[in-house]
């Protein structure tokens, strides 16, 4: 895949160099689920939340959103 500024385009570069190398994300389960775990993981890294936190608190069902950034604490 080309490179270019376009964020969009960025963000999946991971996903079809992996899919490229590996052979992986061959069913639609686990393309989604790929997709959703990344892109939960950049929302989280553009809001200041270092990625382990925001995994550890989403296992223990705590999952950071940027609606509960906003709120007071």
């Amino acid at each position: 895949m080309a490179r270019s500024s376009n964020g969009a385009e960025r963000d999946l570069r991971p996903a079809k160099t992996q899919q490229k190398i590996s052979g992986r994300l061959r069913s639609l389960i686990t393309t989604r689920a790929y997709c959703r775990i990344h892109s939960y993981l950049i929302t989280t890294r553009l809001n200041a939340v270092p990625p382990m936190q925001a995994i550890r608190e989403a296992l223990a069902g705590h999952a950071w959103t940027p609606l509960r950034a906003l709120t007071p604490a």
